[in-house]
Formats: C-alpha cells, structure tokens, sequence
C-alpha cells in the first residue's frame, strides 16, 4: 500500500503543480483561489511523501490522515462537477480520481500500524 501511496503522491503533486502553473498563465477570474488550492494540495502530497520515506509517526500523522479526507472530498467535488459541467474535461477526471484514491490511500495507510504496511 506504501508504494502505491507514494506513486499516487508524485502523480498528485506533478498535476496540482501543473494545475497551479496553468492557472498563473492563463490568468481566468478567480485563478488566486484555485491557484491556493492547487498548492494545498500540492503540500499535502509533498508532506506525504515525506512522512512515507521518512517514516514519520505522531502528530504528522494525524494531520496527514485529516489532510487526506480532505484532499479526497475535494477530489470527489472535482469530479461530481466535472461530470455536471457542459464541457467535459478528461484531465479534470483523472486529476479528481487521483486525489480520491491519494486521500482513502492516505487514511487506511497511515491508520494501519507500520507492521502491515511494508509493501
């Protein structure tokens, strides 16, 4: 499960630095707000790999678990608007499932102890 965490990690952290990057360049209304999230996310999936190579335990955990739900309901909003809006955007999809499978990965890796996780 680790090494699937940390692939989904790296994937995460490319697509919301090239989410960020694109909003800078093409400068839409409200690009500041989802310029904000895109390097939220970005930390989350940083920190994450961190942690994971670092083998991290304590309050980091906590906070990464946290940071995990979250990054997850953001990515199930992502898609469920995806799916809704009149221009259907594949990398939107894939970018929104990712988060999805990173946040559940996150939760149930870091709340397993260290012992079954060693994949």
């Amino acid at each position: 499960m680790k090494s699937v965490l940390l692939f989904m990690c790296f994937f995460t952290l490319a697509a919301t630095i090239w989410l960020a990057v694109m909003e800078v360049v093409l400068s839409h209304p409200g690009s500041g707000f989802r310029i904000a999230i895109a390097v939220l996310l970005a930390c989350q999936s940083f920190c994450t790999i961190l942690f994971l190579i670092f083998h991290g335990q304590g309050r980091g955990q906590v906070l990464l678990m946290v940071g995990g739900g979250c990054i997850a309901v953001l990515g199930m909003s992502a898609v469920v608007s995806n799916l809704k809006a009149a221009h259907f955007e594949g990398y939107a999809l894939i970018i929104g499932l990712a988060l999805v499978l990173q946040g559940v990965l996150t939760i149930f890796a870091l709340a397993v102890p260290k012992a079954h996780i060693t994949s």
